[in-house]
């Protein structure tokens, strides 16, 4: 449809031009010639002159698609979730009961496996701070009053530290982490948080 305005455009400011600034004799023979290309150019392109909307058939094709593709993301989310949800359980972890927070984050399977290795997936630490995962040594931080927002802090601390790295936690591995995030190293603490991503890879 573009072609043919340019084309077709080109043609009626050439002829306009013709009869600004031509003789007379000269501007009426150029006129009759671009009148018969005119003639030419929509009688081989019909589309140019009556170009067919939308088809509402292929529009409604179109929506019921859209609206299928969203269905299924919306059902291979709800899978992952109880999934992840079932496989917390099963580590009688009170993050089962917030795996959509998980799921939220960027970071969800690092922030699970610290769990594991620093409060047995946030069983055992002090529910004041809301943090399991260790974070500030003693003193814990003070990560909020739910585990949801603990969640939520710890993310962010994955995202933003250490501050005088270019490389923070998000971006390490448990390895890089260890003797870091860890401190003294551990080799346990390491096996412990690789493994738990592994398995997490498989349930995701």
């Amino acid at each position: 449809m573009k072609l043919c305005l340019k084309n077709s455009d080109f043609l009626i400011e050439f002829a306009m031009h013709l009869q600004k600034h031509s003789p007379d004799f000269i501007s009426l023979f150029w006129l009759f010639l671009i009148g018969i290309a005119l003639f030419l150019f929509l009688l081989l392109f019909p589309k140019c002159v009556n170009s067919p909307g939308p088809d509402p058939k292929t529009a409604s094709q179109l929506s019921q698609s859209q609206a299928e593709v969203a269905e299924l993301s919306a059902r291979i989310e709800s899978g992952r979730r109880q999934r992840l949800m079932l496989w917390l359980q099963d580590k009688k972890s009170p993050l089962a009961e917030f795996s959509s927070e998980l799921l939220a984050t960027k970071n969800w399977k690092l922030i699970v496996a610290l769990s594991a290795a620093e409060s047995t997936y946030c069983r055992f630490y002090p529910k004041a701070t809301a943090n399991c995962w260790g974070v500030g040594s003693s003193p814990l931080w003070d990560f909020g009053d739910t585990l949801p927002q603990g969640i939520a802090a710890m993310d962010e601390f994955l995202e933003t530290y250490p501050r005088s790295s270019l490389k923070k936690y998000a971006r390490m591995s448990p390895a890089e982490m260890n003797g870091l995030y860890k401190q003294p190293a551990g080799a346990i603490w390491q096996n412990t948080v690789e493994s738990v991503i592994l398995q997490l890879a498989i349930v995701e």
